[in-house]
């Protein structure tokens, strides 16, 4: 055990449970696109689902080299998630532009399948 931060997202790799297929998914040679032993299924490494979407692994989701300022691109605080009151007024502000266009388009009994679709026109 390190018993301090990561240097490298790599370091995850020695984690106990973390598997190949759960760091790398099916992306194999970590190029962001779909090669076509990223695409056969099980017939050659890595194990996919032959959906012709690449799944990407733990490394996608985590980074050792950056920082998330505690100030909005306005140069406003930003809601900490460890102050109840001022998160439920941020995502309450934030999702009061969206509710209508939800209750809307669910009376109308639309559903979307992805954000793209949501946000799309």
């Amino acid at each position: 055990m390190k018993g301090t931060n990561y240097d490298t997202v790599d370091e995850l790799r020695m984690v106990y449970g973390v598997t190949p297929e759960g760091y790398y998914g099916e992306d194999a040679n970590m190029n962001g696109i779909v090669d076509p032993n990223e695409n056969d299924g099980d017939t050659t490494p890595p194990v996919d689902n032959r959906d012709g979407k690449m799944d990407f692994g733990l490394t996608e989701f985590f980074t050792v080299y950056t920082s998330d300022p505690n100030l909005d691109t306005n140069g406003n605080a930003r809601a900490s998630v460890n102050n109840i009151t001022n998160l439920y007024a941020a995502l309450t502000n934030k999702l009061s532009m969206v509710l209508p266009i939800v209750v809307s388009n669910t009376i109308r009994g639309m559903t979307f399948t992805s954000l793209a679709q949501f946000y799309g026109p």
